[in-house]
């Protein structure tokens, strides 16, 4: 039932979201739902409780937005209706935004809403979501400006784990023993994922890696396996803390050659076989959470194969962009873990003095002003591999000193700080039908992705959820 205080909130965020779209001011993605909230401070929690299948909130630093574009994905491959904040807009007006199309899909079939949401906030708009299932990814460094240490933002996502309604489950991600250990705020026993392919894992070493103590007795946890940063298999050998056996788990994960996995996903109900054509190991670790979330709600394991098999990099999550005879290869890169692993993907993807990149990173609010975590990114990788580099952003000089200090050379250095002239920059170096790998920050990634756009190469960030 809507009530009238309600059904005026939501005519008067739809009328500023119509308004914020024609005028060409933004998506509209952030202000409806302020707007919604002034006049019913109620209505997320209003919203939320129109959704016939609940609520699915995906929180934790990296993966929220592929995570939410897959569940989405799955769930409208069987028919349901998905309302959902796809563009990344997971605070609380982001959220509520994204709720104000439930009114229309309510009676129409099975309805349901799936929605990202930056950690920090995770408590007050779990709250007011009561959702079904709260997927926590994994926890690094990040805007740890905004947000104080990691313990902190790990404690606030434990608060919202505590008050997680009866009947609600959550979904960790077994490798992150920061994560894992969440299990012990969880009133009803957890669904672990995670990686069971141990030919993946590197070397055991901690370099750059955010979550090295066990959080019960602060003892060093000692590593047999790793796959990244501080995600593989581990155990304290003061109190025993281990990470736990997950029960969906990827025990055949094959890269190929074209950037993507061929990965064989088990479960205590089935057995999926998964052409992923993502080309990240965390996009692995993303799969793993939209399959252990689809099939805890009792969607077909077929369906769940089928759609992941054909999903396709979002806004700035790999992907891809045809510019002339280019390609453009966009990464958001937002700390060391993120950083590190798209270098990777890079040296794999190229052979010696063959990559070109643009690297753009920002320090506005959005991206966090401190920019330190630099200094643990492996730009040494790229010392045989770049022929050109082209260094932007607000911090394009902070970038170039430490592309110095990686041992490359500066002949291959351009420092452009205006992103648009950067990317210019970038495409007139390149080569007749050679790619172009992009990594910035947020904020630049909206700034290219706006130009693009303007350009009629992709459609607006928001128009793609």
């Amino acid at each position: 039932m809507i009530d009238l205080r309600l059904r005026l909130a939501i005519g008067s965020g739809r009328l500023v979201r119509w308004l914020s779209q024609v005028l060409g001011t933004g998506g509209g993605t952030v202000m409806p739902g302020a707007v919604t909230s002034r006049l019913d401070p109620q209505a997320m929690r209003k919203l939320a409780s129109l959704a016939s299948q609940g609520v699915v909130v995906v929180t934790g630093t990296n993966g929220k937005t592929t995570t939410t574009r897959m569940l989405t994905a799955i769930c409208q491959r069987i028919g349901w209706q998905v309302v959902s904040n796809g563009a990344g807009a997971n605070m609380a007006s982001g959220v509520t935004t994204a709720l104000l199309e439930l009114p229309r899909l309510a009676g129409h079939g099975n309805t349901i809403a799936i929605i990202e949401v930056d950690e920090a906030w995770t408590p007050s708009v779990s709250a007011q979501l009561r959702p079904r299932r709260l997927i926590v990814h994994n926890f690094f460094r990040d805007q740890l400006d905004r947000y104080g240490e990691l313990d902190a933002v790990t404690d606030r996502v434990a608060q919202a784990l505590q008050a997680l309604p009866v009947g609600s489950r959550a979904v960790l991600n077994a490798d992150d023993p920061t994560v894992a250990n969440l299990a012990r705020d969880c009133a009803q026993s957890p669904l672990f994922y995670g990686i069971e392919d141990h030919c993946l894992a590197g070397e055991t070493g901690l370099y750059a890696a955010d979550a090295t103590d066990c959080r019960r007795c602060s003892t060093a946890f000692e590593y047999t396996k790793r796959y990244f940063s501080h995600l593989g298999i581990y155990v304290c050998p003061q109190c025993g803390e281990a990470r736990p056996t997950p029960q969906v788990f990827a025990d055949r994960v094959v890269p190929c050659q074209e950037g993507s996995f061929e990965v064989h996903i088990g479960s205590p109900s089935a057995e999926l076989k998964v052409h992923l054509p993502l080309p990240g190991l965390y996009d692995v670790y993303n799969a793993l959470a939209a399959a252990a979330t689809a099939l805890s709600l009792g969607i077909p394991s077929q369906v769940v194969a089928e759609t992941l098999s054909e999903f396709r990099a979002v806004f700035g999550r790999g992907e891809r962009i045809l510019l002339g005879d280019h390609e453009l290869h966009l990464f958001l890169v937002k700390n060391p873990a993120s950083f590190n692993q798209v270098i990777q993907l890079i040296t794999r993807a190229t052979s010696a003095q063959e990559a070109h990149l643009l690297i753009l990173v920002n320090d506005n609010d959005a991206d966090g002003h401190d920019i330190s975590w630099l200094w643990d990114v492996d730009f040494e990788l790229l010392s045989d591999r770049a022929v050109s580099i082209t260094a932007s952003g607000t911090r394009a000089l902070e970038v170039a000193l430490r592309l110095k200090y990686a041992g490359i050379d500066q002949v291959r250095v351009t420092i452009i700080p205006k992103p648009v002239p950067a990317l210019e920059a970038a495409m007139a170096q390149l080569p007749a039908g050679s790619s172009l790998y992009i990594l910035p920050t947020y904020t630049a990634l909206l700034t290219l992705h706006n130009h693009l756009a303007r350009s009629g190469h992709v459609p607006a960030f928001w128009q793609e959820s």
